[in-house]
């Protein structure tokens, strides 16, 4: 039972580890699709002062932002779910008891979000701080 049990954890760590490497990606995108559409507000911030660290901030700070609210909403669902839907499924007399909240895994799962929003905001953020701002002016 044991080494079934570790091989299951095994998958799905694997899993997990896939489905956030794919996360990543999908960020990556959106951050290039973003900093095309962006490139002139930054452009302009960077002409009035903004240093190359602060535009990269700016970048990855939005998205760790909105990684951590998905991952706080998603939180805030799975309790939910514990205190009030699992008791409600439940029969009456049923000798299953409701779960206890896993609160190590939440941490995870927000630490496993905000890593992915880092990571996957980097390179647009990199890319955002090299900008020119000289052309971007002109048009």
């Amino acid at each position: 039972m044991q080494d079934n049990l570790a091989t299951l954890q095994t998958v799905f760590v694997g899993v997990a580890i896939t489905s956030l490497a794919v996360s990543a990606l999908g960020l990556l995108n959106i951050g290039l699709a973003s900093l095309a559409e962006r490139a002139r507000e930054l452009v302009i911030r960077r002409a009035l002062g903004a240093r190359r660290i602060h535009t990269f901030v700016q970048v990855i700070g939005s998205s760790l932002i909105l990684a951590v609210w998905v991952a706080a909403v998603a939180t805030a669902i799975c309790l939910a779910a514990i205190y009030w839907g699992v008791p409600h499924w439940l029969p009456e007399h049923s000798p299953v008891t409701a779960p206890s909240v896993p609160w190590e895994a939440l941490v995870v799962g927000l630490a496993a979000s905000a890593a992915t929003a880092v990571l996957g905001s980097v390179f647009p953020a990199w890319k955002a701080t090299r900008l020119p701002v000289a052309d971007a002016l002109r048009q």
